[in-house]
């Protein structure tokens, strides 16, 4: 069985989301993530709760 990549499990907002919070220097704050992936919260907890289903 072959496991699939971080490419191949999730989508372009998803990896900006997941390398974004990677790198510990970036803020943890809802707002400061949301200006930094030029999203809105709702969308930004919409990619999160996708996640969660998978």
């Amino acid at each position: 069985m072959k496991h699939k990549t971080l490419d191949e499990m999730l989508n372009a907002k998803e990896k900006r989301l997941f390398y974004y919070l990677a790198d510990e220097s970036n803020s943890r704050t809802i707002g400061h993530i949301c200006k930094a992936l030029h999203t809105t919260p709702s969308t930004l907890l919409k990619t999160k709760n996708s996640k969660r289903r998978r």
